[in-house]
């Protein structure tokens, strides 16, 4: 996929990355450099995902309660296909006091925690954008972060976003996650953990070769499992972190 970019290109805004693990090489934060600027962040995604599969969103964000911002998705059909048009569709990102305002008055919605720090969120994207001028069968083909009202953009008033995952949801707290990693000197294991931080890195003083496993009982609605791999020479290598979610019951 394309490193993360601003458009308009020439937005008067201050853009810096965002150093988080785990965040793939995709985390911004940015100051807008004067009031009224109409900026977004954008990842333009070499493959297109069907949301119909992966009906969840996860990401990592860092507003505070002045900044309204939206998750804006460029959604169109099957790559190669014709069989709807493509549409942009925007989420707001809203605090739990307005959320239920925004969705009576028809707005696209989901709650966020709005306070200057880092926090996660799972967007349950196939359930909000159901209907309305939706293809048949959706794929995203880009996410944004845009300001809701550019009019209300003052300088310096900054947020940041990092780590977008798309998720395919289970239906049980159990999984099975699959791996593999090859190396010109050859792989001699890896190392692997379960936890519920997006962000772990597994320890390295104990290797496995097995490269599958099967959990039973998940921590947690959202569970990560991180592995690394160690090649021939006894260098570890990056951490991949596998999202595993299985969306809570209403009302349970």
């Amino acid at each position: 996929d394309e490193p993360p970019r601003w458009t308009p290109a020439d937005a008067a805004a201050t853009v810096a990355p965002v150093e988080l693990p785990g965040s793939a090489g995709w985390g911004v934060a940015v100051e807008p450099a004067a009031d009224g600027t109409d900026y977004r962040i954008v990842r333009r995604l070499n493959n297109p995902y069907s949301l119909l599969r992966f009906g969840f969103l996860y990401f990592e964000y860092n507003l505070d309660a002045n900044e309204p911002i939206d998750l804006v998705l460029t959604v169109g059909p099957p790559p190669g296909t014709t069989e709807g048009e493509v549409v942009e569709a925007r989420v707001q990102l809203r605090p739990a006091a307005e959320l239920a305002r925004a969705i009576a008055a028809g707005d696209r919605a989901v709650e966020i925690v709005p306070d200057g720090t880092w926090r996660a969120l799972v967007v349950p994207l196939a359930e909000v954008l159901r209907g309305g001028n939706m293809p048949a069968n959706p794929y995203i083909q880009a996410i944004a972060f845009a300001p809701r009202d550019p009019q209300s953009v003052r300088a310096g008033a900054g947020w940041a976003f990092a780590a977008p995952r798309a998720i395919r949801a289970g239906t049980s707290p159990t999984a099975r996650v699959v791996w593999s990693a090859t190396d010109e000197t050859g792989v001699t294991g890896y190392a692997t953990l379960l936890d519920q931080n997006p962000h772990s890195l597994p320890p390295t003083d104990a290797v496995t070769q097995e490269t599958e496993v099967r959990i039973d009982a998940l921590p947690g609605a959202l569970s990560w499992y991180h592995v690394r791999a160690q090649d021939g020479a006894g260098n570890w290598g990056p951490v991949e972190h596998f999202p595993l979610y299985v969306p809570p019951v209403p009302g349970g």
